[in-house]
């Protein structure tokens, strides 16, 4: 083997070894370092009224993400999907949630109308960081209850 062929082997090599150890270190950074939710709270709403939220979370650095709203309902032996929402966001540190955050805004552009019942609300972000490198944030909000207009909450 040539000096030549023998020091671009070595250098082929290097960079293997860069791109393996960097893989590997993004591939163990956490997802709060783009995204972090602490926390999704629904209020008790009635039928034909989106639930208000609450929904604390910080966005640390840019990035994009696909995302799944999944509204999970109270049936007879546990609780059942009854609607789901998927979309893309791309978020900044600069993003807000509005003052009149509600499901509807939430699952937009789709609606999950809730008939009477007891839900919760499952959403999964998949975060692209990092050249394409993905990172799954997932928080479950609190059970909240959609009763028929004139009842109590």
């Amino acid at each position: 083997m040539s000096k030549t062929s023998a020091l671009i082997a070595d250098w082929l090599t290097a960079l293997g070894v860069v791109i393996v150890v960097a893989a590997a270190i993004a591939w163990l950074l956490p997802p709060s370092l783009w995204f972090k939710v602490n926390s999704v709270n629904v209020s008790n709403s009635v039928v034909g009224v989106p639930p208000v939220m609450v929904v604390d979370r910080v966005i640390s650095r840019a990035f994009l993400a696909d995302w799944t709203v999944t509204v999970m309902r109270k049936g007879q032996n546990g609780f059942y999907s009854d609607c789901a929402a998927h979309g893309q966001t791309d978020y900044t540190p600069e993003s807000e949630l509005p003052t009149d955050l509600t499901l509807d805004w939430w699952t937009w552009p789709d609606k999950c109308p809730l008939k009477e019942g007891e839900y919760y609300i499952r959403t999964l972000w998949d975060l692209r960081v990092l050249g394409g490198l993905t990172k799954e944030e997932r928080v479950t909000s609190n059970i909240f209850q959609v009763t028929t207009k004139g009842v109590g909450p």
